[in-house]
């Protein structure tokens, strides 16, 4: 069995930089709009490509993946945590430790999404063998602002394979074990899109 153990929130809607440790069972417990929801769906982007976020929001339809990286307040109004004047670009990581318990060891599942001024976005996926999340760095310190890696910035420091959000996602549901036939499902859903994975609802088996 593989389970989740921990997750990096980096630049994902309020989660700045936080890393939290994730239990056989985890309660997560809030007022609304605290970020419940928040924090599973980048769960579900990271391992699945799965963008139709929480359908409970007030405003269906508000919450998409520039929504999460810009951090909207009021998706109506344009308010938002990252605005693109102050911040024309924003590199946003979401990162799991996986354990697989038969071996006894952990990996990372990681995520970098590049948002552009025109709230674009591009996705980048990589896997890392034996190793704790503890043990990665994503941000790093420039003129006393704490600043993230992007994906090639990664790639050098830690010598990984970078893989786009298809090819990435593939290849997650195969480390994980997700059954074959709903990889295929999932590749021929999206084979037509070239961009990001969209509206692809996966269950693990």
């Amino acid at each position: 069995m593989i389970k989740l153990k921990a997750i990096r929130l980096i630049n994902w809607y309020g989660f700045n930089n936080v890393t939290m440790p994730i239990g056989d069972f985890t309660l997560i417990a809030g007022q609304n709009g605290n970020g419940k929801s928040v924090l599973l769906d980048a769960i579900k982007y990271a391992l699945y490509g799965d963008t139709v976020f929480n359908k409970s929001t007030e405003n269906t339809g508000s919450r998409t993946l520039p929504s999460y990286t810009r951090g909207f307040k009021d998706a109506t109004s344009g308010t938002c945590i990252r605005p693109a004047d102050q911040w024309p670009t924003i590199i946003t990581h979401i990162v799991l430790e996986m354990f697989e318990e038969e071996m006894e060891r952990s990996f990372v599942l990681g995520t970098v999404i590049e948002t552009n001024l025109t709230n674009n976005t591009k996705t980048n996926r990589y896997i890392i063998e034996e190793v704790n999340l503890c043990d990665l760095n994503h941000t790093y310190i420039e003129n006393n602002d704490l600043m993230s890696y992007n994906g090639k910035e990664l790639q050098k420091k830690y010598s990984l394979k970078l893989l786009d959000a298809t090819d990435g996602t593939v290849k997650f549901m195969q480390r994980t074990g997700v059954n074959f036939h709903i990889i295929s499902d999932w590749i021929n859903h999206n084979k037509s899109d070239e961009k990001e994975p969209n509206n692809a609802k996966i269950m693990a088996c």
